[in-house]
Formats: structure tokens, C-alpha cells, sequence
């Protein structure tokens, strides 16, 4: 079963907006948590749920993730105060993964993926083989980035005037058999290769496709690029996107799902 990406977010940042329905659940939640539930509940918006919830995964990637939330809990350690049980939960790479598995009923498959090159790619490769092994039935897919004030400083330090990062999250929805909706995504490869800090800090990656080329240097750009352009008609035919940079390189093959 090839599977189909049936709706995608590439814009949720701050100010984070969750529904009334939410937002009492995540009062204690950190910035982190709030983007991965946003861009969940908007991804899902007006998309008709499967009912078995144990045959729906979700499949997280970040490069930071929540990192200033870390570096609280690190600095409680420090000074030798008492260390919030719930503030050292939310530091926690997956607790983002987990409140949304909780919060829309995802009963599959849950993992979540650090990667400084290609977190959300790593992220949609393994949701891609999910779906076409007949493992799940649908899954989300998604890349939620927070940064911290150290982060930040060593980004100063090592690279002149360097382009702000925002916190973010990007989002897909894909599906198994959803013939005449979205495009099929058919094929992903991925490449890593090993580079220097400062790759990572100061990254340049191109996306090629068939428009033309953009570079990406934030590292939710390249996927929120995708997603702008798989909204984009492309008629019946196959078509690539290819990113490239000195971490590695990514390839996705699309087409559309009624082709």
C-alpha cells in the first residue's frame, strides 16, 4: 500500500492557538508540548478519523526539542532545589509525542526521533514503512523545534549576524488507501553523513524540485518548504523533490493519489 499524504501544516509558530477543548489540559504544559498539540489539532482538522485508534501511529522528529525545559530542569539539579516531577516529564524528548498520542486517541505506534540533519524525514520514512507493511492504517507525521537561550549564544559565537531560529512545527497526515485525495508519496531515501557542529548551527540546505531551487536554513525549512509545495496541483504525473547539504541528502518521490 503506497501511502498518502492527505493534508499538511507548515506554518504553526507563536503565538500558539489550541482549541477551548485543549487548552485546560495543557495549563501545565511547556512550549514544546503546545506546538506539537497545535499542529496536530490542525492537521486533523476537517480529516475524517479512522476508528481503530490502534491502527493510527504517530511518529515525531526534532533536533532540539525541548531544550530550554531541559536546561530548567538541569538548573533545579544545580542548585540543589527541589526538582518538579511534572517540569522533568516535560523534559522528556517524546513528551510532546505522548500528550498528543493521549489528547486525539493514538493508539499505535508512537516514537520519537532526534536527528540535527533530517529529523522529520527519519520521522516520515519509518511512518511511510508503517503504512506500506499494512502495520498501521494512518499516522501522523510531524517535526516540533524549540531552541534555547545557550543555543542561541553559540549560534552568535560561532557565525556573524546568523538568521533567527523560531520555535515551530510542521505537520503530515498520511493514510493507506485514500485513492483521489493528496498525493501518494512513493518513495523516500534518506542520506547522513557525519559534519561539524557548526553545520548544524549554521545550516544551508537546497531543495531542488521542479519549480527550481531554494535554499533552507532553519531547521524546520526544508520540510514546511515541501509541504507548501505539495499543496501546489502537479497533474498525473511523477515528480521529486531532492534536498541537499554537507549532513546528507534527502529524496521524495510523489504522485498524485488518483493517478
Amino acid at each position: 500500500m503506497i501511502p498518502c499524504v492527505i493534508a499538511g501544516i507548515d506554518s504553526v509558530s507563536l503565538p500558539i492557538h489550541v482549541s477551548k477543548h485543549f487548552a485546560p489540559q495543557l495549563r501545565r504544559a511547556d512550549e514544546y508540548i503546545k506546538l506539537g498539540v497545535a499542529a496536530a489539532e490542525k492537521v486533523f482538522t476537517g480529516v475524517a478519523a479512522d476508528q481503530e485508534n490502534n491502527r493510527a501511529g504517530l511518529f515525531a522528529g526534532t533536533a532540539f526539542g525541548p531544550m530550554q525545559t531541559n536546561f530548567d530542569v538541569l538548573g533545579m539539579i544545580a542548585n540543589e532545589d527541589q526538582t518538579s516531577p511534572t517540569l522533568f516529564s516535560h523534559s522528556v524528548f517524546n513528551s510532546a509525542a505522548g500528550y498528543i498520542a493521549r489528547l486525539f486517541g493514538i493508539a499505535g505506534s508512537c516514537f520519537s526521533f532526534t536527528d540535527f540533519g533530517w529529523p522529520f524525514f527519519h520521522a516520515l520514512a519509518e511512518g511511510h514503512r508503517a503504512i506500506s507493511s499494512g502495520r498501521l492504517d494512518r499516522c501522523l507525521v510531524l517535526q516540533v523545534e524549540t531552541y534555547s537561550d545557550l543555543l542561541i549564544d553559540a549560534r552568535q559565537r560561532t557565525g556573524t549576524e546568523p538568521e533567527p531560529w523560531l520555535p515551530g512545527a510542521v505537520a503530515w497526515h498520511l493514510a493507506a488507501g485514500a485513492s483521489g485525495t493528496g498525493l501518494n508519496l512513493k518513495n523516500i531515501e534518506i542520506s547522513s553523513v557525519s559534519a561539524p557542529p557548526p553545520t548544524y548551527l549554521h545550516r544551508r540546505e537546497e531543495l531542488h524540485h521542479d519549480q527550481g531551487n531554494l535554499a533552507c536554513s532553519t531547521p524546520l525549512a526544508a520540510a514546511a518548504a515541501i509541504t507548501s509545495l505539495i499543496r501546489e496541483p502537479v497533474g498525473d504525473r511523477e515528480w521529486t523533490c531532492r534536498l541537499s547539504a554537507s549532513h546528507g541528502s534527502v529524496i521524495l518521490t510523489f504522485q498524485q493519489a488518483n493517478a
